[in-house]
């Protein structure tokens, strides 16, 4: 990988390939990531700093710089709203996939965190 778009790409490829073997799971985990990735390379495109010296945001503060009119200055409203509608519905399911072994991620959930990836994708790169 050179890159964080290399990443993204990577990571939305794994993402359908899971999908398609069944492994709802860790296909949403893939899903989310790669939109991570992309936003992350607009972000140093575009020159953002981020905190403790780390040369990726923290995931927590990516709906900041979503919401920012400074990243992405070229997206409507309308446009804004739909990237971070995507990326926010990425988050919680990820944080299902991740986090919370109890909860269920069907092959739909699966299949709708690949779509917003490819929202997100569409709108950053």
């Amino acid at each position: 990988m050179d890159s964080w778009l290399d990443m993204s790409i990577d990571a939305l490829r794994a993402a359908s390939k899971l999908l398609e073997e069944g492994h709802y799971r860790s296909s949403t985990s893939r899903a989310y990531y790669s939109a991570y990735c992309v936003v992350t390379s607009a972000l140093i495109s575009g020159g953002a700093q981020f905190t403790r010296g780390w040369h990726n945001p923290r995931h927590e503060a990516v709906d900041g710089h979503l919401l920012s009119r400074g990243f992405l200055g070229h997206l409507h409203d309308r446009q804004r709203l739909d990237l971070r509608k995507s990326w926010l519905a990425l988050l919680a399911s990820r944080v299902d996939a991740d986090y919370r072994p109890t909860a269920t991620v069907s092959r739909q959930q699966a299949r709708d965190a690949l779509r917003d990836a490819r929202v997100v994708l569409g709108y950053v790169s």
